[in-house]
């Protein structure tokens, strides 16, 4: 039994169903990415990241968190992931906005990505920090990082203003589902306001969607309110009729189970999407 089995963190039990003790699975990406950033042996990479987010569930018990889903480095499942590296490559910029611990970010480095064509915000500041402990890379990367960053900052001392227009890419993991309808629609108006005006500059990512699009109960203790989960249908419509402006928005939407604890389960499923300036 490891330390992580024995001396779990300490979390509410309405995030509990989110928890497992260490990663069901390692994927050989996630792996190649470690190796590559922090030069540790193999055996002992999953008691580092174990231990870094045990750390990081005592600030803030995200389910991506507690599952491990942050291994995933979900960019690089992109239909445009290719394109966006070589956008990079010739010195585009792009911003992972809720970056989390800054994990696709580095997938992006390790695939040749330059790393200071790349910038990363989050709400939570100690998740920069903790990323440089996860990737032990704090003195090897140029990537900019803005912490905090609110979204629904509208203030002229908001960080995020110096990147207005300046974004060719944006990417938001599992970020747009974490609010209601009308502050979906606030933080993409915002995204388009750092977006560049020109045409083909894009927003990727990842989010839980539904089958059923509606609002749902947070099942995370500590997010208050409702979230909305869209199906295809509604997201074009969110970017084209509710965000303004005109946009291609492309996609997919595959069916997942959740825990049984989780409200919505029936029509659950993740949404992958590219979204284009046209």
């Amino acid at each position: 039994m490891t330390e992580a089995q024995e001396n779990p963190p300490a979390i509410d039990v309405l995030t509990s169903v989110w928890y497992i003790p260490e990663p069901s699975t390692f994927p050989p990406t996630a792996r190649e990415v470690f190796k590559k950033h922090t030069n540790l042996a193999d055996d002992e990479i999953i008691p580092h990241i174990i231990s870094v987010r045990d750390t990081a569930l005592k600030i803030f018990p995200y389910p991506c968190i507690g599952s491990f889903r942050f291994l995933d480095f979900s960019i690089s499942e992109s239909s445009a992931y290719d394109e966006i590296v070589s956008r990079l490559k010739l010195g585009e910029k792009l911003l992972d906005l809720g970056c989390c611990f800054g994990q696709d970010i580095r997938k992006l480095i390790s695939d040749g990505a330059p790393s200071g064509n790349i910038y990363g915000s989050d709400l939570q500041a100690e998740f920069i920090g903790m990323g440089y402990d996860l990737f032990m890379d704090k003195d090897k990367i140029d990537t900019k990082f803005i912490a905090p960053a609110d979204i629904f900052d509208e203030s002229e001392a908001s960080p995020l203003n110096v990147l207005d227009g300046q974004m060719d890419i944006i990417h938001i993991g599992s970020f747009l589902h974490l609010f209601n309808l009308e502050d979906q629609v606030r933080a993409a108006k915002r995204i388009s306001r750092m977006l560049s005006p020109k045409k083909g500059s894009m927003v990727v990512g990842r989010q839980g969607g539904s089958s059923i699009p509606g609002e749902f109960d947070h099942s995370v203790h500590m997010l208050k309110g409702k979230m909305y989960r869209h199906d295809m249908e509604t997201f074009n419509n969110f970017w084209n009729k509710e965000v303004g402006g005109e946009w291609q928005v492309d996609g997919t939407f595959t069916p997942i189970e959740l825990p049984k604890e989780a409200e919505g389960r029936e029509g659950a499923g993740w949404l992958r999407f590219t979204v284009r300036r046209i």
